[in-house]
């Protein structure tokens, strides 16, 4: 992450030194392309073909900008790619807690449910072993407890099924959750890349810039020393070699 902050800072400051340098060309090209009206005739093929390599740099200098600025958008959306999968990892990580958390109340609730049952067989049995005379008792006591059983097992069944529509959503986070992570690996890398490669257009972007500027600053010395020879020719009067 802080590599490709870097990256980024370095591609803002990289368009305002171009700006500049480009300002400079347009400077001397202004500066070359006004001559003295001293000599009405044409201006040398040299002259002319400079020019047009001037118009040249500039129109690669603009497309580099603009595959700068493409590789730089990349770059960001990589990056909100990575925040919303680690946003998501998050919110499933706190839905499996909160799953687990309500597993371990059901696996309570359920264990109080098999005691409350083995008590109402307790019970029953216990009733069954008096005499004739609790006999309507024992049958309302068990009718009552057969219902309650019912009840329970309805219960426990409707347990079971929360239990396994847990298990099922447990199961489809993990599921996610794997897939996320193994997005947000691949986002990484996607970052790291574009990083890279930013890097590697911008060293690229700066030395063929720094050779072409040496040869145009060069070509416009020589070209400025051979118009200063040919305005000292015509302001002595000589013939222009």
């Amino acid at each position: 992450m802080e590599a490709a902050a870097a990256v980024s800072e370095r591609g803002r400051v990289a368009p305002s030194h171009a700006r500049e340098r480009s300002g400079d060309r347009h400077a001397t090209a202004a500066r070359f392309s006004n001559p003295a009206p001293a000599a009405s005739r044409e201006p040398p093929a040299q002259w002319t073909r400079l020019q047009d390599r001037a118009r040249a740099l500039h129109a690669w200098e603009a497309k580099c900008g603009v595959e700068e600025v493409a590789v730089r958008s990349l770059e960001v959306q990589a990056q909100a790619d990575m925040e919303a999968v680690l946003g998501r990892k998050a919110a499933l990580m706190e839905e499996l807690q909160h799953l687990c958390r309500e597993d371990a109340l059901l696996r309570e609730e359920e264990a109080a449910v098999k005691a409350e049952e083995e008590n109402l067989y307790t019970a029953t049995s216990t009733r069954a072993t008096e005499d004739s005379a609790a006999d309507a008792a024992v049958r309302a006591a068990a009718s009552t407890n057969a219902r309650r059983r019912r009840e329970l097992q309805e219960a426990h069944r409707g347990l079971e099924q929360t239990q396994l529509r847990h298990a099922e959503s447990i199961q489809c986070a993990s599921a996610e959750l794997d897939d996320l992570e193994a997005a947000a690996a691949d986002a990484a890398l996607r970052v790291d890349r574009t990083a890279h490669r930013l890097m590697d257009l911008e060293r690229r972007l700066a030395r063929d810039t720094e050779g072409a500027r040496s040869r145009e600053l060069e070509r416009l010395a020589a070209l400025e020393h051979h118009v200063r020879d040919l305005l000292c020719q015509l302001e002595s009067g000589a013939e222009p070699q």
